[in-house]
């Protein structure tokens, strides 16, 4: 560490190098008396990068995106295995496979659920939000309504028409 003129702040700098793909980065920690102790993760500039905190002894692993801080209990001793904070460069969610053409009767309620398994995102915790629209990029008529959490089409026709539809599988980053 350092300190900064007339201050009494320490401060530790460190390095990375460009993260192509997964950095794991150990954690030393210095432990002088027994206790419960918290690690704050009070600043974050990585842009399309999921950051995580893993505690090898207990096996757990925070996301660093949702949560700023960890709390753990600790013998007086240095812990050169336990802690890690994994870096990891943001991949896109994978479309698994395509939709069959579907056909409608008008007048006859339809319905159409997702497969669970249409997209898959491989990043640590990563969410992936669906959004459905025309591939024109206008709204769905108003008889076909989409539900995201459901991952359902439903609705009833009131026409003959040919719809081109454009389902969108965005993750955290956008």
């Amino acid at each position: 560490y350092t300190n900064v003129n007339e201050s009494s702040s320490l401060y530790a700098v460190n390095t990375l190098p460009d993260i192509t793909d997964h950095l794991v980065i150990p954690v030393v920690l210095r432990i002088g008396v027994a206790g419960n102790y918290t690690i704050r993760f009070t600043e974050n500039y990585f842009n399309n990068m999921h950051i995580w905190f893993e505690d090898a002894a207990l096996d757990e692993t925070i996301n660093l995106l949702n949560e700023d801080s960890y709390t753990f209990s600790q013998a007086a001793e240095i812990n050169e295995d336990r802690f890690f904070i994994h870096f990891g460069r943001n991949t896109k969610p994978i479309l698994n496979f395509e939709i069959p053409d579907q056909e409608t009767v008008v007048n006859e309620s339809y319905s159409y659920t997702l497969p669970d398994n249409m997209f898959t995102d491989n990043d640590f915790e990563d969410v992936i939000t669906l959004t459905a629209e025309l591939t024109s990029g206008d709204d769905l008529p108003g008889w076909l309504i989409f539900d995201p959490e459901l991952m359902q089409f439903s609705g009833i026709p009131t026409e003959i028409q040919d719809l081109n539809i454009r389902i969108r599988a965005t993750d955290i980053f956008g």
